[in-house]
């Protein structure tokens, strides 16, 4: 049994119920729950804010989703999260130029990004927004509704989320890069 919505706040939560133990994966996640018996998973995409503390940290940032989890009955014996991937100094680099793009970049996005749904085609294919997201914001009129959700969901997602956009939109709508990046190069 699977039930999928969104809380009060908006966010996307799930409920999964396993009937005996063994290994289960979300198809939209991507995340494997490792099941000691039956039981129910709770679980949503939080965001990574004032609740979180991320003192300590030092020269490191939220990559990637933040997971609110629970496991009612305790037969969660083992969570194993998607892949990912570890970065090199160049292309650390490349990714705080890129989320610092989207962040600076913010309300000249949100108005001139055109075709928004072929972004969050290629954001939904590399697994960086979830299938309900994807269908919150096809669903959307117009498109600068559309970016303010997408934005909403980066700032969740945090930097990787943001750099994959970011190499989408220059892919996708090179010449608005471009001229942004030369309208800050005059600054």
């Amino acid at each position: 049994m699977d039930r999928r919505g969104g809380n009060e706040n908006g966010e996307i939560c799930s409920a999964d119920w396993f009937p005996y133990a063994g290994q289960f994966q979300c198809r939209v996640t991507n995340l494997v729950f490792e099941m000691e018996g039956k039981g129910e998973v709770q679980y949503r995409i939080d965001s990574w804010d004032a609740r979180c503390p991320l003192d300590g940290l030092g020269q490191m940032q939220p990559a990637g989703p933040l997971y609110s989890i629970d496991c009612v009955d305790g037969s969660l014996s083992h969570l194993h999260l998607p892949h990912c991937e570890i970065q090199n100094d160049h292309s650390t680099e490349t990714m705080e130029a890129g989320a610092e793009f989207v962040d600076k970049h913010r309300t000249e996005l949100i108005e001139r990004v055109f075709s928004v749904m072929e972004i969050v085609d290629c954001l939904r294919s590399e697994n960086m927004i979830t299938a309900e997201t994807y269908s919150t914001i096809q669903t959307t009129a117009p498109s600068q509704e559309q970016m303010r959700i997408l934005y909403s969901v980066m700032e969740s997602g945090g930097a990787a989320v943001k750099v994959e956009f970011y190499k989408v939109l220059k892919q996708k709508q090179p010449f608005l890069v471009d001229n942004l990046e030369a309208g800050s190069s005059r600054a």
